[in-house]
């Protein structure tokens, strides 16, 4: 009888310490999403309309919040509405690949400038995580490349404290990531016209009015991504806005 008793003590510690681990297991799983989560709530508190900035939103918040953040980017047809910010002074060019918009440590990093680009110049570049898990800030552009997808996808609104400008989609990518997108260590010649003129001639997909679009354009924005399913893999996507200022 004794025996049977610390049996089922003991079997009864066996399960409670099986149980006590399951919850282990489950919160550090959740960890990273509710981190996310309060990530996504402070990006929502800084995206409250103001007076502050030429574009109508509020700056100073959205600075208080995220004091690297250059821009604000919208593109229709996807979830992508958020901060974009730039590594400072010191900071690894790919600082944000591996810290959110507060500087915090994340997996999910950040949509960030490419530091060779200024906010409100002519070509500006922006890279954004696409995981395996989904949730990443250009998950949507995955497949851009793709027709069915890319048709989906409307125009882009950039806003910096200077004001806002918007840009329509001409065309898509998929490329090797050692691929130069914009040629910003060129200075020669005509730059917006003829990065646009060397995407179009590479791309996947194009807008029907693709070749009037960028005959116009006076600035072009391209979002980057990673292109496979799988994360880290060594093919990009590219997708190509051109836009005339406001």
């Amino acid at each position: 009888m004794a025996a049977r008793r610390v049996a089922r003590v003991w079997g009864r510690a066996a399960a409670w310490a099986l149980f006590a681990g399951m919850l282990v297991a489950v919160a550090c799983l959740l960890l990273p999403s509710w981190r996310e989560q309060g990530s996504k709530a402070a990006v929502a508190r800084a995206a409250v309309a103001g007076t502050a900035g030429a574009s109508g939103r509020d700056w100073s918040a959205v600075r208080r919040e995220m004091p690297d953040a250059v821009a604000w980017l919208a593109v229709e047809g996807t979830d992508i509405d958020l901060p974009v910010v730039t590594p400072t002074e010191g900071d690894p060019a790919d600082f944000f690949v591996t810290h959110d918009a507060r500087r915090a440590p994340s997996w999910r990093g950040a949509a960030f400038l490419d530091v060779r680009c200024e906010p409100s110049g002519g070509q500006l570049l922006v890279f954004g995580h696409h995981l395996g898990a989904g949730g990443g800030q250009f998950s949507d552009l995955r497949s851009a490349f793709e027709a069915e997808v890319f048709s989906g996808i409307g125009g882009a609104l950039w806003e910096t404290p200077d004001g806002a400008r918007r840009f329509a989609p001409v065309c898509a990518l998929r490329v090797p990531s050692s691929y130069e997108p914009l040629g910003l260590d060129e200075t020669a010649g005509d730059p917006v016209g003829e990065c646009l003129e060397r995407l179009l001639s590479d791309a996947r997909v194009t807008s029907p009015d693709a070749y009037e679009r960028c005959e116009r354009a006076d600035a072009v924005l391209v979002l980057c991504t990673c292109a496979s399913v799988r994360s880290g893999q060594p093919w990009r996507t590219l997708v190509v806005f051109a836009s005339r200022a406001l």
